[in-house]
């Protein structure tokens, strides 16, 4: 799989760009990774989370300046891309198919 969080924290930085459009907000590349780290979560179902009231799913980030953001459904939507890579113009299988063909490759006594 060639995934990484550094890819994750780019998709998040897209994401707070989509989310908050001022230009005078673009936190460090180091701020990102820390709400990607303190913030974001796998949701068990993405179309769960996105039918939950807003204050059910958001979180507030101090950011360095003393600035505060919220973040709603992009705290569910970074990690999305774990599962389809596509998202970020990958061509390989998500973590769950991974995960899934270890299993199978594995000696049957093992499994």
């Amino acid at each position: 799989m060639d995934l990484a969080g550094s890819d994750l924290t780019r998709y998040l930085r897209q994401i707070l760009k989509e989310s908050h459009p001022s230009p005078s907000f673009l936190p460090h590349p180091s701020t990102i990774r820390d709400i990607k780290e303190q913030l974001c979560y796998v949701a068990p179902v993405l179309e769960d989370e996105m039918h939950k009231t807003p204050s059910a799913i958001e979180k507030t980030y101090k950011l360095p300046s003393g600035q505060e953001i919220t973040l709603g459904i992009e705290r569910s939507r970074c990690p999305e891309v774990l599962f389809s890579p596509s998202f970020l113009g990958y061509e390989c299988a998500g973590v769950h198919e991974c995960i899934y063909y270890s299993i199978t490759k594995s000696d049957v006594d093992i499994r």
